[in-house]
């Protein structure tokens, strides 16, 4: 372990104004063996956001183990001190954030950014997504890889067809909703990860299979919420569309080590698979 790094935070670390005993202990456990690596890759960072970490001194010490585990199989010379612009904000949220999706994406962007051949993955600005993600978010992500078909209804007006009320928006396979927390809060996160700019909408139907197979099985579950009142499944319109990662939703999900499910095959005839030049699962 670099001592001289080691060294330096316990100074910091040390001299800190408010809580001493709680900072002085984080020190401690950060020169342990237990953190080589960890403490390595972030003991200049413990420097720099010592003061501020104080009631969330057990989240950090809980996040270093993590941290440590993550870089258990890469060699110590590929170990190297996480830049500051990423690593402080990183650890200062961990500080707080006690939902493990959540601090789970941002241990491995800090294992990214530990690591010198993944290093370039971890942009700064990845700090900003996870920030701004719900826990539910972080797991409709998993499900993104490739495409994912989605169904809008309209309802028809009775005396007016140009007349419509929106029935069902951004409704997707059970497989997912049963994956959620909140699975009616569904268009919120669309949205938000669309903000975010990580997150597509298309307004096509998909044409591949593999992806489509999802379509019928949606709008007879919406279909089914309106059949118990005559007439007015009849009256929907479905609009068949999908979800998939933008490049830079692509370039977070590699970054943060989001794994990947893959939507489950049709009951009957072969599994089909992603027509040529489409995505393919991982």
């Amino acid at each position: 372990m670099d001592e001289k790094i080691v060294a330096e935070a316990l100074v910091a670390l040390h001299t800190a104004a408010s809580h001493p005993e709680l900072v002085k202990q984080l020190a401690t456990d950060i020169a342990q063996p237990a953190f080589q690596k960890a403490g390595k890759a972030a003991g200049d960072l413990v420097e720099i956001v010592s003061a501020p970490i104080t009631a969330g001194n057990m989240l950090v010490k809980h996040a270093l183990r993590r941290l440590e585990q993550r870089l258990e199989t890469v060699p110590p010379e590929k170990i190297v001190s996480i830049t500051p612009e990423l690593g402080v904000p990183v650890l200062q949220r961990l500080s707080y954030v006690t939902d493990e999706v959540l601090s789970g994406l941002y241990i491995e962007l800090l294992a990214r950014a530990a690591n010198v051949d993944t290093a370039k993955d971890a942009h700064p600005s990845f700090v900003h997504v996870i920030e701004n993600l719900s826990p539910d978010e972080g797991i409709l992500l998993q499900h993104l890889r490739g495409h994912v078909a989605f169904v809008d209804a309209l309802l028809v007006g009775i005396t007016d067809p140009n007349s419509t009320h929106i029935a069902a928006q951004f409704a997707v396979g059970e497989y997912i909703k049963q994956a959620l927390s909140y699975p009616k809060t569904i268009p919120v996160y669309v949205s938000n990860l669309a903000a975010l700019g990580i997150v597509e909408v298309g307004r096509q139907p998909l044409t591949d299979t593999y992806y489509a197979h999802p379509y019928p099985k949606i709008e007879e579950s919406i279909k089914a919420q309106f059949d118990p009142m005559p007439g007015w499944s009849e009256r929907l319109r479905y609009i068949r569309g999908y979800l998939k990662l933008t490049p830079k939703g692509e370039l977070f999900v590699q970054a943060c080590s989001i794994p990947v499910v893959n939507p489950p095959q049709p009951a009957e005839g072969s599994p089909p698979q992603p027509a040529e030049g489409s995505p393919a699962p991982a």
